[in-house]
């Protein structure tokens, strides 16, 4: 044979007559009490609530709750809906229903690497163990970790943005400014080995946690429209402190009390903690800052009536001055101009008010660190 798939020729395989009365289609067929295929064809044709309402209970489908129709085609065949009412869990189907039978043992996953590496993962072991969170430690030091994403990656955005949007800065001038946290991180880190042997690291952990809620709070009330490198010199001083009294203790309660063979898929899960708290810490930003700028526009806003003599004397001293220096209309120019001090001092209270929201939260993980339990490591020895 040369490989190629001829229509019409000779059938390669016929089923007996014993192996098509042990199938499954035969066995469906039989449950159902219809005569032979072609009955069964006319009726998943004719009756589709009946047909799929028994092919997924001959697959063992599970549902939370039973659909109360099976298939709705009242809005049109193109918008069918399936299972409406219908509730169930895919991870459930898959892996849970097995655990206690003897299907439990058998493979459910095998991933083979291009260098030969195989790794099996029966539906006993299931790819991602969540069950790790009843460790009261692990679900608190996960916890703690994802503040310290939302802080670690939120200051990281806020500060830049900041510099840029209000001050103008450039890429070099944002850099040499916000390198300050990272020095401090880089000098204390060689020590927080050694802090961490002499304090409990709850205490630790509750003095990071403190402390970067009181750099955004200085950080905070700093900001103004001339804020630049000395006024966030030592906020950031305190927050690259802060992150150093962070990572460590908040690793060790997590892992300190995690049963060794858990503690692959622990790590896994931990480490997946703080990234989603940054992409969740960065998207809650984002939304906030839309609404606090809108509300601080309209409070600003309100008070920069030209009726006002302050602000027609504000305009009036743009217009003159503005008036030999450009072609178009020097009191439109005015206006702009306007509008665009106000538009920056809503975003320095946009700014101020985000990171007062960031320190509140560390300020509720400090609340918290009571709930923890002295973890068995090295450091708390």
């Amino acid at each position: 044979m040369n490989g190629e798939f001829k229509p019409g020729g000779e059938i390669a395989w016929r089923p007996t007559p014993e192996y098509i009365e042990n199938s499954r289609l035969r066995q469906f067929i039989t449950r159902h009490g219809l005569r032979d295929l072609d009955e069964l064809l006319q009726r998943s044709v004719t009756d589709l609530d009946w047909f799929w309402s028994a092919v997924l209970d001959d697959l063992g489908i599970e549902f939370y709750e039973r659909p109360e129709r099976m298939v709705d085609t009242s809005r049109g065949i193109p918008w069918t809906r399936w299972c409406v009412g219908g509730r169930l869990n895919i991870v459930h189907n898959c892996l849970d229903k097995w655990i206690g039978t003897r299907v439990e043992g058998r493979e459910a996953l095998r991933w083979e690497g291009e260098e030969g590496t195989t790794r099996v993962l029966t539906y006993r072991q299931p790819i991602v163990d969540l069950r790790v969170y009843g460790n009261r430690n692990f679900t608190l030091g996960s916890f703690y970790t994802f503040l310290i994403g939302i802080g670690m990656y939120g200051t990281t955005y806020l500060v830049p943005l900041f510099l840029a949007q209000v001050r103008g800065y450039s890429s070099l001038q944002i850099g040499t400014t916000v390198v300050v946290a990272g020095l401090f991180m880089m000098v204390l880190s060689p020590f927080s080995t050694q802090i961490a042997r002499r304090l409990d690291l709850r205490i630790m952990l509750g003095i990071g946690l403190s402390l970067f809620a009181v750099s955004m709070y200085l950080t905070a009330m700093s900001l103004s429209n001339q804020t630049g490198f000395w006024e966030l010199f030592f906020p950031q001083a305190v927050r690259g402190i802060a992150l150093m009294f962070c990572y460590l203790p908040a690793n060790m309660i997590a892992l300190g009390t995690v049963a060794p063979e858990k503690l692959k898929n622990a790590a896994g899960l931990y480490n997946l903690t703080r990234e989603l708290g940054g992409a969740l810490g960065l998207a809650t930003i984002g939304t906030v800052m839309n609404e606090r700028l809108h509300f601080h526009w309209n409070r600003l806003i309100e008070d920069i009536n030209p009726a006002r003599p302050v602000v027609q004397q504000f305009l009036d001293a743009q217009t003159g001055h503005l008036e030999p220096l450009i072609s178009g209309d020097p009191a439109q120019a005015a206006l702009k101009l306007l509008a665009g001090l106000v538009q920056r001092e809503a975003l320095v209270l946009t700014y101020s008010d985000t990171l007062m929201m960031i320190g509140a939260v560390f300020v509720a993980g400090v609340i918290l660190m009571p709930l923890a339990r002295p973890p068995r490591t090295m450091f708390s020895r």
